[in-house]
């Protein structure tokens, strides 16, 4: 009965952080938290809802709670790559850029093993996801020389991006637009 009670609440947690996802995609924010919070009080040790109640915890303003949160999804499965980017992603937007790069290149180490990835096409999209958020991350850090060279990367892993950077305005990069050498890479 108690695994029954245990498997029950495991699926709970994993319905309303579905739920939490959709709704943070939609920026539906407040209801996002909520139920992140309920995936959490339904099963605390469930990795993927411990870093959706991260994030949205950290994009509530409560970004010391938040974090802890991801890092002990890490420690809960410490092959899921995601929750390394996300704490990462979450560290440089505080200006934590050597943290982040560490995480960074942890979840880069960790891809080929990571259990929440199903065949070689999901295994190379993350990898190339872990490229670019190194070069946004070192961008942001204005180490030009390793942001060009982690997007590069990035950009060789996905040849699509080109387009992307071609076709952003805003965001990372925006200090290195007028580089020669950020301009020949996006152009070649």
């Amino acid at each position: 009965a108690a695994n029954n009670k245990q498997s029950e609440w495991a699926n709970r947690a994993e319905a309303y952080t579905a739920a939490s996802l959709l709704e943070g995609r939609l920026r539906n924010n407040k209801d996002a938290l909520s139920d992140a919070e309920l995936a959490y009080r339904f099963s605390p040790s469930y990795s993927l809802g411990l870093r959706n109640y991260g994030m949205n915890l950290a994009l509530s303003g409560n970004t010391e709670a938040g974090l802890q949160h991801i890092r002990n999804a890490i420690q809960g499965n410490s092959r899921m790559t995601i929750n390394y980017i996300w704490l990462a992603v979450i560290l440089r937007s505080e200006k934590d850029y050597t943290q982040a790069i560490q995480l960074l290149q942890s979840a880069l180490e960790k891809v080929d093993a990571d259990n929440t990835l199903v065949g070689i096409d999901q295994v190379e999209a993350r990898k190339s996801q872990v490229l670019y958020e190194l070069a946004e991350t070192y961008s942001e850090k204005k180490d030009v020389k390793n942001a060009l060279l982690y997007l590069e990367l990035a950009i060789k892993s996905s040849p699509a991006l080109k387009e992307k950077l071609k076709l952003s305005q805003t965001g990372y990069f925006k200090d290195i637009r007028s580089d020669s050498d950020y301009i020949a890479l996006i152009n070649s």
